[in-house]
């Protein structure tokens, strides 16, 4: 009886006191000030951790789905046949799927410039096996028929764009071959190549260099006779890579190099990391200078409640019910400004993605990819929300105070 008669009073109270605002049905300048800005800050968090998570989203897509999850490299080399060596590796970890690759650096000159590139000789039927490569495709055709005297390739789209090269045109690598007597010397080996396929391989280091060739013709260039460089490998959770090449590692020895995805980039996942809370707290900034002005609004507010809070007491309504009046007050306002924070937010991201598209504002040189897919992360949203709330709440505190130190009798009397 006496906890219904306690709830009675809160609500009666918090009617009491907000009446005169619903009867006008308008906020005064102050409030709509408090108001926009703890929007635009919850905003801003909105899309900043939305374009941090979706960046390492992207990156860490855009690698596994060109270069696997895992890649097991020999020093000097494989020589044992890759279905034996795929055997072993299914022994000791859960493999989905894998194909061997052989890599070898040359020069590409075409049109009087040159650059450094990467060759990695694979046999497509069992890389469109493994990794959805045929979804990166800008034009052309994955397979790599063989023809005499010109090789077939597929080549990432900023060497198209670099060389102005399309589905057809032809040009030519030199290798720079070892001498097996003085490794001091090289000789050099001129081939001509032909385009058979662009592809997009989701990051601009990827997209510059790299050359797929059936690997027989590189071996056979790169005179490495049956040797292939490494495997690549893709597991069923690309979240335990690091856990399944620790494995592989023990168990496989010291002489093989396992390299997960996240390895691949170590240094600028792990710069996502750093760089994910402090971004959070600068843009977060925004949110806690709103929270002074809600201060300032129930500040005022109590100022001109004074008669109402003083005739709760005289009721019989006790400080602490008046306390979280208040304090429910600027939670309210939390709420509204969160709930429109996200829908804005979201109309950003929306706009970000638009722009990004129409004018490419992602520079791939600089951020590894030129493209992100924004993702909005739970996580993410939760922490917001509940850092929001909990600066309303705290700026309620003073105010709150305020109101419990309004005597009845002088208030009643003003």
């Amino acid at each position: 009886m006496r906890q219904n008669f306690r709830q009675f009073q809160f609500y009666f109270g918090l009617s009491l006191l907000l009446m005169k605002e619903t009867a006008r049905a308008k906020l005064n300048l102050n409030t709509w000030i408090s108001l926009v800005g703890l929007t635009l800050g919850v905003a801003s968090l909105v899309v900043s951790m939305a374009v941090v998570s979706g960046f390492e989203k992207t990156l860490k897509d855009n690698i596994i789905s060109s270069s696997g999850d895992l890649q097991i490299i020999r020093l000097g080399g494989f020589r044992e046949a890759p279905d034996l060596f795929f055997d072993r590796v299914r022994k000791i970890a859960p493999v989905q799927g894998g194909f061997s690759f052989a890599r070898v650096e040359a020069v590409m000159a075409h049109q009087g410039q040159t650059q450094g590139v990467f060759l990695q000789g694979i046999q497509p039927d069992q890389v469109l096996k493994t990794l959805p490569m045929e979804k990166r495709l800008v034009e052309g055709r994955f397979d790599l028929p063989s023809e005499t005297g010109v090789i077939s390739s597929v080549i990432g789209k900023g060497l198209a764009q670099k060389y102005h090269l399309s589905v057809g045109s032809q040009y030519s690598l030199v290798f720079p071959l070892m001498n097996e007597i003085d490794p001091n010397i090289f000789k050099r080996k001129l081939a001509q190549f032909k385009v058979e396929g662009i592809v997009d391989l989701g990051t601009f280091e990827y997209n510059q260099r790299f050359i797929f060739l059936p690997q027989k013709s590189l071996q056979q260039l790169a005179e490495l006779g049956t040797r292939y460089s490494g495997i690549i490998l893709k597991i069923v959770d690309s979240d335990q890579a690091r856990d399944v090449g620790k494995k592989l590692q023990r168990e496989l020895g010291s002489e093989f190099r396992i390299l997960d995805w996240r390895e691949l980039n170590e240094v600028l996942f792990e710069a996502i990391e750093v760089e994910r809370p402090i971004i959070f707290l600068i843009i977060f900034v925004i949110v806690i200078a709103a929270a002074f002005n809600v201060t300032i609004s129930l500040y005022v507010n109590v100022t001109k409640k004074s008669f109402q809070i003083s005739l709760l007491r005289a009721l019989g309504m006790s400080l602490s019910q008046i306390r979280k009046i208040f304090s429910l007050q600027g939670l309210i306002f939390g709420m509204f400004g969160t709930a429109a924070g996200f829908l804005l937010g979201w109309i950003f991201c929306l706009g970000f993605t638009f722009l990004e598209s129409q004018f490419g504002l992602i520079p791939g040189s600089v951020y590894k990819i030129d493209q992100i897919h924004i993702s909005f992360r739970g996580i993410d949203l939760i922490q917001i929300l509940l850092a929001t709330l909990l600066i309303c709440w705290l700026a309620t505190l003073f105010p709150s105070r305020k109101a419990t130190e309004i005597s009845p009798i002088e208030g009643l009397k003003a």
